[in-house]
């Protein structure tokens, strides 16, 4: 009987890890991931951006500064609506 069921575990190991890599495939969470990442680094490059202005005295810091509390701002509403997606 047990070299039956040990015959046998190959297949429902074969069988478990198949299901596993399925799920793990189809799963939504990659691609809210990539889209998070993606949001993340466009912020990170507007920040640069601003940055540089500044550096090249294109904008002063004053502005500059609300430009970067306006981002902020953004990314923290996407934090939330993305953490809020998470739970769904």
């Amino acid at each position: 009987m047990f070299q039956l069921l040990a015959d046998n575990f190959d297949d429902v190991l074969e069988s478990v890890l198949a299901s596993v890599e399925e799920t793990l495939s189809n799963d939504e969470s990659a691609i809210k991931l990539s889209r998070v990442d993606k949001n993340l680094s466009t912020l990170e490059s507007k920040r640069k951006k601003l940055t540089d202005m500044l550096l090249d005295d294109k904008i002063t810091r004053k502005l500059m500064m609300k430009n970067i509390m306006i981002l902020l701002v953004r990314l923290l509403k996407r934090k939330k609506r993305d953490a809020f997606m998470y739970l769904i």
